[in-house]
């Protein structure tokens, strides 16, 4: 399953601890780790602070692990949303109202 995660920097302090480059090129590597693992599929930084990733997980537990060991996780507040591909949400909808609505046409 796919989920929007949605994390921005709570205080000024969460960008602090991270800015040396040492640190970001050890994120950097962590994330290029979980892409290339399909546990994150697309990853974008805020200009402002904070972050937006498409997360691949099968369970809460999957899910609870690549959200929580984020580095800037105990000074975000993150926002956490299942999503799913347009097209197939369509397709289950239109197949949907089909079943239960237009059985008598």
């Amino acid at each position: 399953m796919k989920f929007l995660v949605i994390s921005k920097p709570i205080t000024d302090k969460s960008e602090v601890a991270s800015r040396h480059p040492k640190n970001l090129r050890a994120i950097k590597e962590k994330l290029e780790r979980a892409k290339s693992a399909g546990k994150i599929e697309h990853s974008w930084s805020f200009i402002g602070g904070g972050h937006a990733m498409i997360v691949n997980a099968d369970s809460a537990e999957s899910l609870n692990k690549i959200v929580r060991y984020t580095p800037s996780f105990d000074l975000s507040s993150v926002e956490i949303t299942p999503v799913v591909e347009s097209a197939d949400w369509l397709e289950a909808f239109a197949d949907h109202i089909d079943e239960h609505y237009m059985a008598d046409e």
